[in-house]
């Protein structure tokens, strides 16, 4: 059995984790003999000072005949497949931790050779998409959309390989499915604040998730074809690495810089200085929307806190688990294949049952936003209405419309600050519809201009919160037996109510005609005078065969 980086971040705690599963003889590989050594003196076992990054060494490490390889080294973005295929070639089971989407589902590649020679290589055996994957499908649900987060303490190691992938996909394009639609967003784009806790004991507070790449991105979708949203986010704790790293990929977006892997060096004398700040501790999230076994709206939350530094040994889980099966004459299916449906979350958690490593699932009732809202008015609304509210029916939406405006120099700045469309007539329309939770994302795209609002549940009955920005309004919701009304009631600018007499004018409706979802919205401030007021129609992109029936 032999660990590639075996003294790494995350190698180093599968040596550790094997060292307590009987029948393994273990061999710790890599470049520096010295820290190969230490930690193979520790363990009682052996060593080998070998770089597999050179066909020499390669070829010296298969000449060991080793049963099983297990590869943590990264960065995989960047990494080719000259191991697999070595371990193919010497009759050896593979398993890396790979966390590039490319590199895993690239894997596949592999599986007719691997097969021929009944060997098994698997991809990505550490949190995702190997436990991330394993909690979707513990939810037992058909889902629609899958959130996940991931949030390391600030005092876990971060090796060079774990810096490189960062940086490598900070500021570039990833792939993402977005209202059933195959986008891209910027990486460590998409900043946003959670909170993970498993119970009142522990938690963390409020932390910083950004978009970043994983397998999940891309394979989820294929193995669920009824998914209409991905995402994965990870963060750093401290808000200074997290913002600051975040202020930096924007050169990268823009095209100005090519990669932030130039600042290599500095960035992580950085984050080696402040590592005395911030805590050992980290937590994952997954949230999971879809519908049951009886096709009703079900939202499945499941978060994992890892106390006293331990959070490392949860990607290092995976791997051993497999080794484990190993272990018990239990081998994997032969093939290449990534690691998404091979084990399930307690076999995964089962290697770290020792550690001070913390979960908690539930699962809940999920009605769509609107129905929670209106309760018994949402029923009496018109087909077409109620459709465009629900999204199970509706991911997404496109249309026509006709948008006025005022000349006024102050209304075309807060037009700018808030997106909203430019002057015209006929435009095309689309409207993505984003499950979040129990909340939405609302993108609307006005001819290539794109205004974006969060919307969730207020506490009072009849009432939605829509956030653009650093503003929260209230809006209070009210069906006149033809049009729903949309009317602002309250507002707050990061946090501090705003007077009434600062709040939007609001006119806004939706209502039928000839059997059409239409909307009419008309925004104006005190002083300004008009903003925007646009109109006009849309038609959900798609429509569940439920929905057309009842028509």
């Amino acid at each position: 059995m032999a660990v590639l980086g075996g003294y790494g971040a995350f190698g180093s705690r599968i040596c550790c984790l094997l060292a307590r599963i009987d029948k393994i003889e273990l061999l710790v590989v890599g470049r520096d003999a010295r820290q190969a050594e230490a930690l193979a003196r520790e363990l009682k076992t052996e060593h080998a000072a070998l770089d597999v990054g050179k066909p020499g060494d390669l070829a010296a490490l298969m000449a060991r005949r080793p049963k099983v390889v297990i590869n943590t080294v990264g960065p995989f973005q960047t990494a080719d497949y000259r191991v697999a295929q070595a371990c193919i070639e010497g009759g050896a089971h593979y398993i890396d931790l790979a966390d590039s989407h490319a590199f895993v589902a690239g894997i596949a590649q592999l599986d007719e050779a691997a097969r021929a020679k009944g060997i098994t290589i698997i991809s990505g055996a550490s949190t995702v998409p190997a436990l991330s994957g394993a909690v979707v499908a513990e939810s037992g649900l058909t889902p629609t959309a899958v959130r996940i987060g991931i949030s390391p303490g600030n005092k876990a190691p971060h090796g060079p390989a774990l810096v490189d992938a960062i940086l490598s996909q900070a500021g570039k394009p990833l792939p993402v499915l977005h209202a059933g639609r195959s986008t891209k967003v910027p990486g460590w784009g998409e900043m946003h604040r959670r909170r993970i806790r498993t119970d009142r004991d522990h938690g963390l507070g409020k932390r910083w998730l950004s978009a970043c790449d994983a397998p999940d991105l891309v394979l989820l979708p294929q193995v669920y074809p009824s998914l209409r949203s991905v995402e994965f986010y990870a963060g750093l704790e401290l808000s200074v690495l997290h913002v600051g790293l975040w202020i930096l990929s924007l050169p990268v977006r823009a095209g100005w810089l090519k990669s932030l892997l130039p600042l290599r060096k500095p960035l992580r004398w950085i984050a080696d200085r402040l590592k005395v700040l911030g805590s050992d501790r980290g937590g994952m999230l997954v949230d999971v929307e879809g519908t049951d076994s009886e096709g009703q709206p079900k939202a499945y939350r499941w978060r994992l806190i890892a106390e006293r530094g331990q959070g490392p040994f949860i990607p290092a889980s995976p791997a051993t688990a497999l080794v484990a099966r190993l272990a018990r004459s239990e081998t994997p299916r032969p093939g290449a294949y990534p690691c998404l449906g091979v084990l399930s979350v307690d076999e995964i958690l089962a290697v770290v049952a020792h550690l001070p490593i913390f979960t908690l699932s539930r699962i809940k009732d999920r009605s769509d936003l609107f129905a929670l809202a209106l309760h018994q008015e949402f029923r009496r609304l018109p087909q077409p209405i109620r459709i465009m509210h629900s999204r199970r029916e509706c991911a997404s939406a496109r249309g026509r419309c006709d948008v006025d405006h005022s000349a006024n120099p102050l209304a075309l700045l807060v037009r700018a600050l808030f997106r909203m469309p430019r002057k015209g007539r006929d435009l095309p329309l689309t409207v993505r519809f984003i499950t979040r939770g129990g909340s939405e994302v609302w993108e609307r795209d006005f001819n290539g201009r794109i205004m974006r609002s969060y919307l969730s549940r207020a506490y009072i009955p009849g009432e939605i919160t829509e956030r653009f920005g650093l503003f929260r309004f209230t809006i209070r919701l009210r069906w006149d037996g033809t049009r729903l009304h949309y009317q602002i009631v309250k507002g707050k600018l990061i946090g501090i109510r705003l007077p009434r007499a600062l709040l939007p004018r609001t006119t806004a409706f939706e209502h039928v005609e000839d059997g059409v979802f239409r909307f009419d919205v008309r925004l104006s401030l005190p002083v300004i005078g008009l903003l925007a007021h646009y109109r006009g129609w849309l038609k959900p992109d798609e429509i569940s065969g439920a929905a057309a029936a009842l028509g």
